[in-house]
């Protein structure tokens, strides 16, 4: 499967999926859920389909060069993000 066909198939499988679940503080049982680690992957997936791939991969090695070892907030990714698109 591409990662089109997957981020669709877990897309609708997601939008059927209970929304009661607090994504920054899942707890223990739901942790690994697929609400969280998908979640978080298809906006990303959006992402690279909207700049491309050169451009999104080029991001990736750039956030990953600047940001190794430090912490970091969304609007970090969001600011450079911006950048690429």
């Amino acid at each position: 499967r591409t990662a089109d066909q997957l981020a669709r198939h877990y897309y609708q499988r997601l939008a059927g999926s209970a929304q009661n679940l607090v994504l920054a503080d899942p707890g223990p049982r739901d942790m690994f859920d697929d609400r969280v680690y998908k979640r978080g992957a298809l906006p990303l997936h959006t992402l690279r389909r909207r700049i491309g791939d050169t451009n999104f991969f080029a991001l990736l090695q750039d956030w990953t060069g600047r940001h190794r070892h430090s912490s970091v907030v969304t609007d970090d990714f969001l600011d450079l993000a911006a950048r690429y698109a």
